[in-house]
């Protein structure tokens, strides 16, 4: 295989993302290590603190929607991290040893420059539809999410203290 000496984002750029569709993308996913498995646990995490959100368990939109914006820089960062490593192996050792997803993969296996672009960028592709989510879910609660409730702090509104009246007749 020999790579163009471009640079990385130009190997980012050559990416033929129609290779997808012939690939067993989960599969891919987990044979690309670390790099793709932790943006896609970062996912994960995003759902649930959307759904935490969603359910009013995390009572103040101000705290949700920043944390579901930093778990997708963090997952889109990995992401691009782990595609950097990928390429830099696949530059330094362009006859072998082969990374794991491009030798084990099911499906069709790449020929040109584009379909091994695609596999060895899958990290950032997975991290990009982390941040693609996230703020999706983000504008959902924005828009949906109604407005805070806000404890008013007037002098003389507040309600009385409940005490409990005890039966002494007994």
């Amino acid at each position: 295989m020999q790579t163009e000496e471009n640079g990385f984002f130009d190997f980012l750029t050559a990416a033929n993302l129609r290779f997808l569709q012939e690939r067993d993308v989960g599969l891919d996913v987990f044979l690309s290590g670390w790099s793709a498995l932790v943006p896609a646990a970062l996912g994960i995490a995003s759902a649930t603190v959307f759904l935490l959100a969603l359910f009013h368990v995390i009572p103040c939109r101000a705290h949700s929607i920043p944390i579901l914006l930093g778990i997708s820089v963090l997952a889109v960062v990995v992401g691009l991290i782990g595609s950097y490593f990928q390429y830099a192996h696949l530059v330094a050792h362009p006859k072998g040893p082969y990374a794991r997803i491009l030798t084990d993969g099911r499906g069709a296996s790449p020929v040109t420059v584009g379909q091994y672009s695609t596999l060895l960028c899958l990290p950032f592709l997975v991290g990009l539809a982390v941040v693609a989510e996230s703020v999706a879910w983000s504008l959902f609660l924005l828009v949906f999410g109604g407005k805070e409730k806000r404890k008013s702090r007037g002098d003389g509104d507040e309600e009385p203290e409940y005490e409990p009246e005890y039966d002494t007749a007994r």
